[in-house]
This record gives structure tokens, sequence and C-alpha cells, in this order.
């Protein structure tokens, strides 16, 4: 008998008794989600799953160190794919290639909430230099004059469109440059252990 499942049952109770955002992010670094972390991850998704949250973006911070980088990105991509390949959430993976920006979705979706989003270390100042080169490239073709560019043409562009009502950054003791544009109106909730 698991000799939690009171606490977990009051814990739920309590929960389910406030209103509760619809979309969270999660910022994590590489060392949350070693080992036994990508198993908590799709714990974190049940959990949020049975919550009633329709969306909750995942950031992976990883520290940029050339190749060792891409094969630690490579590394997390194919657990969250397998983790998450039969789950029925729809999972996006967004992660670098060399400079450019790869978006991998893993099937099969089955209509089951939260839809999930990704990041592997693609923070916000990347996915601003993103959506700049795509908005000049349509000043380049004619599609959109310069002086024309507003909000709404840069909101267009962005990797995660939505903005969270609530950010968790986990482990650390500051924030990540994740949803830079997003957040600005979120709330936020620093997590770190005593060991951090």
């Amino acid at each position: 008998m698991n000799i939690l499942f009171p606490y977990e049952f009051k814990l739920k109770r309590d929960i389910l008794s406030r209103k509760l955002p619809e979309y969270i992010t999660i910022i994590l670094t590489e060392q949350d989600v070693c080992g036994n972390g990508i198993k908590k991850l799709a714990d974190t998704v049940k959990w949020c799953s049975e919550l009633g949250v329709k969306l909750l973006s995942v950031y992976i911070d990883i520290l940029p160190i050339g190749v060792l980088r891409e094969e630690l990105s490579k590394n997390i991509a194919d657990s969250i794919y397998t983790l998450f390949r039969d789950s029925g959430y729809k999972v996006k993976l967004f992660k670098l290639c060399g400079q450019e920006i790869v978006e991998e979705e893993v099937l099969p979706f089955r209509n089951k909430y939260p839809e999930v989003m990704v990041s592997i270390g693609i923070g916000g100042r990347k996915e601003l230099t993103y959506v700049i080169r795509k908005i000049l490239t349509r000043v380049k073709e004619g599609e959109l004059r310069a002086e024309d560019i507003d909000e709404k043409d840069v909101e267009r562009h962005l990797l995660f469109p939505h903005d969270p009502e609530l950010v968790i950054r986990a482990g650390g003791k500051r924030l990540a440059d994740f949803l830079v544009w997003q957040s600005v109106y979120s709330d936020c909730l620093l997590y770190t252990s005593d060991a951090a």
C-alpha cells in the first residue's frame, strides 16, 4: 500500500478547489532530465492531465558546448520520443541542429491534454532571432513593409505562440531566457532544493 496516498488525495483535493492555470511552463536544466528525470517529466505531464492543464511547455536548458551540446540534445530528444511515443499526448519537440531550429512531432495524438511543447536548448534569444529572420525574409520578398511591422507580426512567427499563466523554474535560482516575449505578465515560481 502506498503510504503517501492519503496525502496525495488531500493535496489533489486542495489543488482542485482552486482555479488552475490552463497553460504552464516548466524550466529545467539538463541535470534535471538525466537519469530518472525524464520519467519524472512524464509523471508531471500525467499529473497536469489529471488537473485539467491544457498546454504545458518545457524548456530544457543545455550548456552551449558545441558537439557535446548536440549529442546531449539528441539523447534527450530520443528519451522524450521513446517516453511519449504511445502516450496519446500531442508532443512537439524543438531542438537545434547546428544553427537551424528543427521541429518534430511525436505521434500518435489522441486528443489527450495537455498538449506538450518541449524546447531543447532553444531559449528566448534564439526564438526571437528566428522570428526576426522570418520577418526580414517576408520584407525582402515584398510580403511585408518594414514600417508596417508590429507586435502581431512578431507573435505570428513565435515557436511558442501562447502566453503562460504560470512559469515554474525547477532546480535553479534564476529564470532562464525562455519565452522572453510571452512570459512578461506570467506568474513565476522559483523552486530550489536546499542542496542547490
